[in-house]
């Protein structure tokens, strides 16, 4: 019989974050596990760098939680299979934008994009503050670097900022033929 402070302390441990001596944990699948992953590959993924923000997804929602910018890169590695994210989440407070956003990492997660998938990258900011222009510029030119096209970068009523682009191709772009103005002919 399981005691409640086993459950307890198995909770735990699963949730808390990794540090620079903590050992990652063993993602590897199984044959049947990995079959089964296929089959319902989940379509969307959120990475959260640093302390931004804490929740349990729902079990086809991809959720990473990172406290080192040098496993930024590596995040969806063994979780994702290429062309099967619709959209992927970046959470992050301003103030870790410098020390845990790797924009050499936008390359490496594209590929696990669908055409015409969304990345959004979301700061957030503490009361009373702003996100700084230079962390934005970071982040957007990052996005464009890697191969995303700029959708929208709109500032929230609390000082935070979402940058939303989108990987090239899909039913309603045409990869040949950008428009990057903002003035749509309808």
């Amino acid at each position: 019989m399981k005691r409640k402070s086993d459950s307890l302390d198995t909770t735990m441990s699963e949730t808390q974050p990794l540090t620079e001596n903590a050992q990652p944990l063993d993602t590897t699948m199984s044959e049947t596990q990995q079959e089964t992953e296929e089959e319902a590959q989940p379509t969307t993924a959120i990475c959260v760098l640093g302390e931004a923000m804490f929740f349990r997804p729902e079990a086809h929602v991809i959720s990473i939680t990172l406290f080192l910018k040098e496993q930024f890169k590596d995040a969806l590695d063994r979780m994702a299979v290429p062309d099967s994210l619709e959209t992927m989440h970046v959470v992050i407070q301003n103030k870790d934008v410098n020390t845990l956003y790797d924009g050499d990492a936008i390359p490496v997660f594209v590929p696990f994009l669908k055409a015409g998938a969304d990345f959004i990258v979301h700061i957030i900011v503490g009361e009373n503050e702003q996100v700084g222009d230079e962390e934005v510029e970071t982040v957007r030119t990052s996005l464009i670097m890697g191969g995303l096209r700029l959708e929208s970068d709109v500032p929230g009523a609390d000082g935070s900022r979402t940058i939303n682009c989108k990987k090239p191709g899909g039913d309603d772009d045409d990869d040949e033929n950008w428009d990057t103005s903002s003035d749509e002919e309808e």
